[in-house]
């Protein structure tokens, strides 16, 4: 007896099969990697915003829980303070705001990521300086409207995303500060 091997061609179902898994594979590689660049492309735009908040920084080193410390130099000697993003709701939505908080737990800077706010709301806060009632404020403080922190007639909603955003924000930094 002879052993005689019969090799057949892959049918049309099973080629079309291979295909299809090869082009699945394909694109969830596509998909991871515009995934990453993704978050590349989300992390430099927000060290931008960061920043922005405490443009007297040399050095903006990321720390545990998206905190980053904020130093005057290169060196790491001088620290000015910690960076988070507080995130409050506001009347359209999620408002994120770079809080920076010095090193004994006081705000010391502001500056929005982003937000959701109707663009007259928003710009009824901004236009009253009311981020500046802000600086000052530490972690412990209370940040109730019309008490502790001047209210914005009209737009209320905004007016407390931004103080709920802060104080968020400086509650996640004073973490990292122990």
């Amino acid at each position: 007896m002879s052993n005689v091997t019969f090799h057949s061609q892959p049918s049309r179902q099973q080629k079309r099969r291979r295909t299809e898994r090869i082009l699945a594979v394909g694109a969830l590689v596509l998909i991871g990697i515009a995934l990453v660049l993704s978050s590349i492309r989300a992390e430099s735009d927000l060290l931008s915003v960061l920043q922005q908040a405490v443009p007297e920084a040399e050095l903006l080193e990321r720390q545990a829980d998206g905190v980053y410390a904020a130093w005057a130099d290169g060196d790491r000697q001088e620290l000015i303070g910690y960076v988070a993003v507080g995130r409050a709701s506001g009347y359209g939505g999620p408002l994120d705001l770079a809080v920076v908080v010095d090193p004994e737990g006081q705000i010391i800077g502001l500056q929005v990521v982003s937000h959701k706010e109707t663009q007259s709301w928003y710009d009824r806060v901004a236009d009253r300086n009311f981020e500046a009632g802000l600086l000052g404020k530490s972690y412990t403080d209370e940040f109730r409207l019309g008490a502790d922190v001047d209210s914005v007639t009209g737009a209320t909603y905004t007016a407390r995303a931004f103080a709920e955003a802060a104080l968020d924000g400086s509650r996640l930094a004073a973490r990292e500060m122990g």
